[in-house]
């Protein structure tokens, strides 16, 4: 598809979508189906919701979805959320970013990957630095300054 098109030629491509489970027309196939296209796409980053009623909207007064289905439903879509994650952010290890220095020790690559690594009090946050990934973590990349 599109996304992996994509990915081929932006290798270090992020791709973040938005889901909600348990709307009031959603059926557990079209659920399924989601879940299936997210393991196909993996995306970097999954901001999952749980669908809220709220009043005075067309989807107020459709049949709604029982609560206990729509947490479960966003329980599996977390799990999903976290692995693909992790998955996404250990193929960064060994490689090296372009960071820009956001807070001490921290900053985000050009890419939108968080990243932390160890601060040295000749850099500034507003900085650019060169950071070689060593580890991974769900939500985050580490690793070591190579050049200021």
């Amino acid at each position: 598809g599109i996304v992996k098109e994509f990915k081929r030629k932006v290798t270090d491509l992020n791709f973040n979508t938005d889901i909600i489970v348990g709307f009031p027309t959603e059926k557990e196939e079209n659920f399924e189906n989601t879940l299936e296209i997210l393991k196909k796409i993996k995306p970097d980053y999954i901001h999952g919701a749980k669908y809220t009623q709220r009043k005075h909207t067309v989807a107020s007064k459709l049949k709604q979805i029982d609560t206990k289905i729509r947490k479960k439903r966003s329980e599996i879509l977390d799990k999903l959320r976290r692995e693909l994650s992790y998955y996404n952010n250990k193929k960064y290890i060994g490689k090296s970013l372009r960071v820009l220095i956001t807070e001490r020790g921290k900053g985000i690559a050009h890419n939108c990957k968080v990243v932390k690594f160890n601060w040295d009090d000749d850099l500034n946050i507003g900085d650019f630095v060169d950071v070689k990934i060593t580890d991974a973590k769900t939500f985050g990349l580490f690793g070591k300054v190579i050049n200021m």
